[in-house]
């Protein structure tokens, strides 16, 4: 829940020049999104490496 959650004060639910679109004030979230969150993370970084795999062994 995140209506009461404040952030400098101001709620993180209000619009910022930061977060110009906030998260609602009720989010469901899951074991099952953190993995798919997780996962999403993983194949982008392996998809870097292989994308770019000559340059990053050479400034490792």
């Amino acid at each position: 829940d995140l209506s009461t959650g404040k952030y400098a004060g101001k709620p993180v639910t209000s619009t910022q020049w930061y977060r110009s679109n906030p998260p609602a004030k009720k989010v469901i979230w899951s074991l099952r999104n953190n993995t798919n969150y997780m996962q999403s993370g993983v194949l982008a970084s392996l998809s870097l490496v292989a994308r770019n795999g000559c340059t990053l062994l050479e400034n490792f």
